[in-house]
């Protein structure tokens, strides 16, 4: 009897066990995205205007993306902004993708508006407007 004991208890444990991993998976789906809006490894991000941030990605001196990111209140204020950009923007040929990350509002622009441009361009394109580096 002692035996048959044992063995429910172990498998008791290990089938809660089991479950405890399951569950932490799913909670790290919920984990929200951190934004990181500065200038670091192959990233160039600057301000412009407190309006929006300026994001370009690089591979040497290539740039692979170009998003804009616009910051509201909270997530609630994103979505609503993020409704209106959609159906306002939905014929602009210049934007691939508006999302919403957190409380940002972020336009993916599509290749044409980067296809050209290099790291050396950008910074001299934008040289009037401040790069955005960690505080």
């Amino acid at each position: 009897m002692k035996r048959y004991l044992k063995l429910f208890v172990i498998l008791f444990l290990c089938t809660f066990l089991v479950g405890c991993g399951c569950s932490k998976k799913e909670d790290k789906k919920d984990e929200k995205v951190e934004v990181r809006l500065y200038t670091e490894g192959n990233k160039l991000v600057y301000n412009n205007n407190d309006v929006y941030k300026l994001v370009f990605y690089y591979e040497g001196d290539k740039i692979t993306g170009y998003e804009h990111y616009y910051t509201y209140a909270d997530s609630k204020a994103a979505e609503e902004a993020l409704k209106t950009a959609k159906e306002e923007l939905k014929n602009n040929k210049t934007i691939k993708e508006i999302k919403q990350v957190d409380k940002y509002v972020v336009y993916v622009m599509n290749e044409s508006e980067y296809k050209d441009k290099t790291v050396s361009s950008v910074k001299e394109s934008y040289s009037y407007l401040v790069p955005v580096y960690e505080k």
